[in-house]
């Protein structure tokens, strides 16, 4: 024992920003709760990275950057739809600049925030750009990428309300129909997860009953 009294603590390692109990917790594929509801961002992903690129630190903080940028380009090819001409830069100039995103290069295990922004970002580029070309294929495409995104992180279940937002300013009232399949996804998805989270919450009724069955 120090002379002041108490022992003098070991040396601490540097900090990691990376929490490898996620990653760890995250690739193991029997589905454990937050990795249930975040199948592509969380166990797939994970999956991936240990098998292609050995869970190479780097990697990882590499394709997070990279999905950020990506993300600036969707939202600014997005605004071109809708905004006219240099006020179209504004949104993602001001997303892509934001000093919170900085957190999304410290820590890898932000990729599901930007991979379930990027399916929703891609989603909505898609979708606007089917009803005014009128392409069907599109907008099934942009409600499979809006299905990715809730696989991503169950955050992108505001994904219709924003189509919907967008119908009702720009598109036309009887074409509504158009805008009724994300809601369905979005339904079934939550439906899904509330019988999951059911079957997977403890059953403690047995335990709290006394030893009179009361």
């Amino acid at each position: 024992m120090a002379l002041g009294g108490r022992a003098p603590l070991p040396p601490q390692p540097p900090a990691d920003p990376f929490d490898r109990r996620l990653l760890l917790r995250a690739q193991r594929l029997g589905g454990r709760r937050g990795s249930d509801v975040r199948p592509l961002s969380a166990n797939l992903y994970y999956f991936a990275g240990r098998s292609l690129f050995g869970n190479d630190i780097e990697v990882y903080h590499t394709i997070d950057a990279l999905t950020h940028v990506a993300n600036g380009v969707l939202l600014f090819l997005l605004c071109r739809q809708v905004l006219p001409g240099l006020f179209s830069l504004i949104p993602p100039v001001l997303f892509v600049s934001r000093l919170a995103h900085g957190q999304d290069f410290e820590y890898t295990s932000n990729f599901d925030t930007l991979s379930y922004a990027a399916f929703s970002l891609l989603g909505l580029l898609l979708f606007v750009s089917a009803r005014r070309r009128e392409r069907r294929l599109l907008e099934a495409l942009a409600v499979g990428a809006f299905a990715l995104a809730l696989l991503c992180k169950e955050a992108a279940v505001v994904w219709p309300a924003i189509l919907t937002a967008y119908g009702w300013l720009f598109d036309r009232s009887r074409v509504w129909r158009k805008y009724v399949a994300a809601w369905v996804v979005t339904f079934a998805c939550l439906a899904a997860l509330a019988q999951e989270t059911g079957r997977r919450a403890p059953r403690r009724g047995c335990r709290e009953r006394g030893p009179g069955g009361g």
